[in-house]
């Protein structure tokens, strides 16, 4: 228990000890079956946000996204299911406007979205999604395309937000439109909005319900 209070220590570390002490209590078995579906896939998902949280790069980041990642051919579920929440990631190309206080600028580049999404398939064999994202790990390409100097810090990828996504039938392909707040990217001292059109591949990453 003194671990997992321990702030000096990782994230990762202390979500293990706490896991590690409930497994030993002796009441464990009689609560909670320690080999039960429900518990493994929460126990996953704690070390999942444990293991983001202590990412000190983008690409430490990507590694942990990909080590936790669904199968490609997971979005073929997305789209067949009536109804689904899931944590999700896009990756792909996006234009709109930056605007900042009343100044407007258009906007192009990478994006890489990633939050707990609501989807819906459809009889047509598409999906219609709302991602409420945490994350956008597309920030350090974009800071290399507009030449910026601004060091790449973790907060950089923090970009709360709501999209409105459209899953094309039979492809891991999507379609969104909806706003984030971030960092700027010619001015990283202060945070923007941003208005985005994007297209993307589709990537679940667990599934929730």
């Amino acid at each position: 228990i003194q671990c997992a209070l321990n702030k000096k220590l990782s994230y990762t570390i202390r979500i293990t000890h706490i896991f590690f002490a409930i497994e030993n209590l002796k009441s464990f078995e009689k609560i909670f079956s320690q080999n039960s579906i429900a518990y493994k896939k929460f126990k996953n998902y704690a070390l999942f946000f444990a293991q983001l949280s202590d990412a000190e790069s983008p690409e430490a980041a990507k590694i942990v996204l990909k080590t936790f990642a669904l199968p490609p051919s997971s979005f073929i579920r997305k789209r067949r299911n009536e109804m689904r929440v899931s944590i999700s990631a896009y990756v792909g190309l996006t234009i709109g406007k930056e605007i900042k206080n009343s100044n407007k600028l258009n906007y192009s580049g990478l994006v890489a979205p990633i939050g707990l999404e609501l989807s819906w398939g459809t009889k047509y064999g598409s999906s219609l999604s709302i991602l409420a994202n945490l994350f956008d790990l597309g920030a350090p390409l974009n800071s290399r395309l507009y030449n910026t100097d601004s060091p790449i810090k973790y907060d950089n990828l923090i970009a709360p937000g709501l999209f409105f996504i459209y899953g094309f039938p039979e492809l891991p392909l999507s379609i969104g439109f909806g706003g984030c707040k971030v960092r700027g990217i010619r001015d990283s001292s202060s945070n923007t909005q941003r208005l985005l059109l994007f297209i993307a591949l589709d990537m679940p990453l667990f599934q929730l319900y």
